[in-house]
């Protein structure tokens, strides 16, 4: 336990010390007032009934028993205040760190099996399980001082009874640590489980997942599933449950032979005339006190395992490793530059992408050609720098595209990609956030929309540009598939990036709109450099180069007219969609 506990503590070092040490003084001076209050009575009830030393003594015992009272009400006022203090500090520190962490780990982490057990917990906000576990550790200590106090109360009666009290006590804290562990040790194997269990359920939640399992009636299936890993996941809960809980009774069994023993003590004594009416009412009435505090301290032993695991592994999301950033600045448009690429995804053995290389410069347009799982959106996401090479190098101005800042990606990089996220604010917020390194206002705004074809549909909504997206409000939209790629050109619209990175922006839209999009979006792209993936070979036809991709290789290089010159993967896929579109497939010009 104790190294769980030092981490911890440190933990809250790191991000809350004044509020940690004022939460734990106060719980320390409010556990003090339990035995000294208690003891405290009995002198009170000695001198009232003339067993003291006089009325000059029970006038001190009174005035101390008053003092600590109301120390006692001051700490537990002050360490209600301390708490409110430690939630506030933990999540004004430790929320954004958790952030700011997840934003500059390296992209790798998100593909990890074994990474997302940790990316799982913080999404669940870890800062509140260490707050409830930094908690309940200092609960822990104060009960334990309490019953400390109290147990040595009992020493006035006989030094047995003082030492098999403290006897049971200790063994209540063994087997509080011993459950804690095994629960700790359940959370931590079942993680995985629980993560699909969860999804699983969420399944039943969400609009579009509904929709498919009531149109292919398959709601009952996806319940069969469930039903069947939470029962595994169940059963091992309940097996580690019973296993406490006859520990629990072990204890019960002891201590309510004990408390036998005591009653007999306590009224022999009373009757024999060897004990202390005012210690016969302290040991009597602490009593219940001692198993409030005893039931307190088991249960919290016990209960803590789940946040163990929670702040374990924000200790472990903390110490990912984060991408390097180069100190070299951008001052001008560089070159992309792949040099003898090839990519497996963290976790795989296969390679997406073999022996790549091509330059691009500012100025020009490269288009991606190739089937499903060519290659093409790995280029993508190499030149953005999500993943560094497996093989070879990708350079942006000389400098690892995965070792490029924050404020370089931004001024470099404007992307659009077919999975486009909206997110639940309003339609200018979401639109905004392309150009979120500017000052950008409603009329920028409005113009982004016309150049993708959105804005007749934004205005025919009673609120317009304010109109939020999803249902965490009311009055909340959702947009079709052709309006949320239509959301995603207006966003780039409002970046003045270099480079525009362009994965099937378009393919939820017919062929004919789709031309209408590229032609409004020419504009936007003159001048600048572009990489362009489209399922539609027309619409790659004007680029200045054209990489044909093939099992993660380049198998042609070229501009259209000269690969359509020319035998070869790139004719044959053109020919076929001209064949599937009755010829209407042509260059649409970006």
């Amino acid at each position: 336990m104790g190294s769980p506990v030092k981490r911890c503590f440190g933990l809250m070092r790191a991000f809350a010390p004044r509020e940690a040490v004022r939460y734990a003084g106060c719980s320390l001076l409010s556990a003090l007032s339990v035995p000294l209050l208690a003891l405290l009575i009995g002198q009170c009830v000695n001198g009232a009934a003339g067993a003291g030393e006089g009325e000059g003594r029970f006038w001190v015992s009174f005035a101390a028993l008053a003092a600590v009272l109301l120390g006692s009400v001051l700490a537990g006022h002050f360490l209600r205040v301390s708490d409110v203090l430690l939630a506030e500090a933990l999540n004004r520190s430790c929320t954004p760190r958790i952030i700011d962490k997840l934003n500059h780990m390296e992209y790798a982490y998100f593909d990890s099996a074994s990474a997302a057990d940790i990316l799982e917990c913080a999404g669940r906000d870890p800062a509140q399980s260490l707050a409830r576990l930094y908690k309940t550790l200092t609960s822990c200590i104060s009960l334990t001082v309490r019953i400390f106090g109290l147990t040595l109360l009992y020493f006035r009666l006989s030094a047995a009874f003082g030492t098999s009290l403290g006897v049971l006590m200790a063994a209540e804290v063994v087997i509080g640590i011993r459950s804690n562990r095994e629960f700790n040790r359940l959370y931590g194997e079942e993680l995985p489980e629980e993560r699909k269990l969860a999804y699983l359920g969420d399944l039943f939640t969400q609009k579009g997942p509904v929709f498919d399992l009531k149109i292919n009636q398959s709601a009952g299936y996806v319940k069969g599933l469930r039903d069947r890993l939470a029962g595994s996941v169940l059963k091992e809960r309940v097996r580690i449950s019973l296993k406490a809980e006859r520990w629990y009774l072990l204890g019960v069994c002891l201590m309510t032979a004990w408390t036998a023993a005591l009653l007999g003590a306590l009224i022999g004594g009373r009757l024999a005339g060897t004990l202390e009416l005012g210690t016969f009412c302290t040991l009597l009435g602490s009593y219940p006190l001692l198993m409030q505090v005893r039931s307190g301290l088991s249960y919290r032993l016990s209960s803590m395992g789940n946040d163990w695991f929670f702040v374990h592994a924000l200790e472990e999301l903390l110490e990912f490793q984060e991408c390097r950033a180069s100190d070299k600045n951008m001052d001008a448009p560089p070159q992309i530059v792949f040099s003898h690429v090839s990519f497996r995804y963290p976790g795989t053995s296969r390679f997406v992408l073999r022996d790549v290389s091509f330059t691009l410069s500012h100025g020009e347009t490269l288009a991606l050609a190739g089937d499903n799982g060519s290659g093409k959106s790995t280029v993508i996401k190499l030149i953005c720098g999500l993943y560094a090479p497996t093989e070879g190098t990708v350079t942006v101005g000389g400098v690892p595209a995965a070792m490029l800042s924050q404020e370089d990606r931004t001024r470099l990089f404007s992307a659009v990609f077919q999975d486009f996220l909206t997110y639940d604010e309003t339609i200018a917020e979401n639109v905004a956030l392309g150009g979120a390194q500017k000052s950008c206002g409603e009329r920028e705004i409005t113009e982004a929309l016309r150049r993708s074809e959105l804005d007749g549909f934004v205005r025919s909504l009673p609120q317009g540009l304010q109109t939020p997206l999803g249902h965490l409000e009311e009055g909340g939209v959702e947009l079709s598939g052709g309006q949320r790629q239509r959301l995603a050109i207006a966003r780039a619209c409002m970046s003045d990036a270099w480079f525009y990175l362009l994965d099937e922006p378009a393919a939820a839209l017919d062929p004919v709109a789709e031309s209408r999009l590229y032609q409004s979006f020419a504009g936007i792209i003159r001048g600048k450099g572009a990489v362009l993936v489209s399922h539609r070979l027309a619409s790659a036809a004007v680029a200045d180069t054209i990489l044909v991709l093939s099992g993660g290789r380049i198998v042609q290089r070229g501009t259209h007219s000269g690969l359509m010159a020319e035998p070869g993967l790139y004719r044959e896929m053109f020919e076929k969609q001209s064949s599937w579109y009755g010829g209407e497939e042509t260059a649409n010009g970006i």
